[in-house]
């Protein structure tokens, strides 16, 4: 299979080196001839900068899309146009409207399309759902507490979307994947002067209230001022139980004492490998996450931000 590539950002690369050993052919498309040769050297294949002859000449079976957020359109209209099965990194765009587009003209496309919420591929949920089984969750509370990312892009609000938008929608999805569809009930945010860059327009600092179809309460907080990482993890309570899924690991805690379930497949290979057998045989639903899924994520997490950034923006 040939796998085209679009993007050379730390992302990109993560894609590209989850799959290595596979027999794949890589085809890059980047901003500059410079940085798709770049890639092309390091990991084989070919370069390209412009996205005719990336289509044409490269000849892609299938596309990853690794690319900021406000950067989305153009590219999936050719994609799909060209009858193209392409994964693209969450989130869908920087705002509502460009993702709303994209998904109207996917509903005319038998085409596979998958989107990287690659925290659903976690090798130890089928532990949660078990722990899980005849139990309700009744609080979901997710923490997305990190520093500033250095793109320069992710700190400018209609770029990156805001940080609800660009990384806490992965607790938001997988919340929505494990509890089912939510509301927003209240959302907030706060800003100020800040030192680690005074020119960012994000909320440094935000937090919603949600209501989960089953009733459960979902508290998220996402902040992005740190200097060390914080907590990045999804928690979610229910009677007699408390999980808490990070990227690292899942513990859970009830009447047996504290469980410690250590992830130990790489989630970007295992989201990305369903995805290549499903452009490979066009199977629409044999992906992680589909286009229409992650739109419903996509939605709540603007009007998370639109409510956050008019209270405190």
């Amino acid at each position: 299979m040939r796998l085209g590539v679009i993007g050379t950002g730390g992302i990109a690369r993560r894609h590209v080196e989850s799959l290595a050993g596979e027999p794949l052919e890589f085809v890059f498309l980047a901003t500059s001839a410079e940085k798709a040769e770049t890639f092309a050297r390091e990991f084989g294949g070919q370069g390209f900068s412009d996205l005719d002859a990336f289509v044409r000449d490269g000849r892609p079976d299938a596309v990853i899309i690794a690319i900021p957020p406000h950067r989305h359109g153009v590219i999936e209209d050719r994609l799909i146009a060209d009858g193209i099965p392409f994964l693209i990194e969450k989130p869908l765009s920087a705002d509502r409207m460009m993702a709303e587009t994209v998904a109207d003209r996917l509903a005319n496309a038998n085409l596979v399309v998958a989107v990287g919420y690659h925290w659903r591929a976690l090798d130890t949920l089928p532990v949660v759902r078990a722990a899980l089984a005849g139990r309700k969750p009744r609080l979901i509370s997710g923490r997305f507490h990190v520093g500033l990312p250095r793109a320069s892009w992710w700190s400018r609000q209609q770029q990156s979307g805001g940080q609800f938008n660009e990384q806490a929608c992965h607790l938001v999805d997988l919340a929505r994947h494990t509890a089912g569809e939510a509301t927003m009930l209240y959302a907030t945010g706060t800003a100020f002067p800040r030192i680690d860059n005074p020119t960012a327009d994000v909320l440094p600092v935000a937090a919603a209230v949600l209501r989960f179809q089953d009733g459960a309460l979902g508290v998220f907080s996402a902040v992005n001022i740190l200097t060390r990482p914080g907590p990045v993890e999804l928690e979610i309570v229910a009677e007699g139980i408390d999980i808490r899924i990070s990227l690292a690991e899942t513990t859970i805690s009830d009447a047996a004492g504290v469980t410690r379930h250590v992830t130990r497949a790489n989630p970007y290979r295992t989201q990305n490998l369903a995805f290549l057998a499903a452009a490979a045989c066009g199977n629409r639903h044999g992906v992680f996450c589909t286009y229409e899924d992650a739109l419903a994520t996509h939605r709540l997490c603007q009007d998370i931000t639109a409510s956050a950034l008019a209270a405190g923006g």
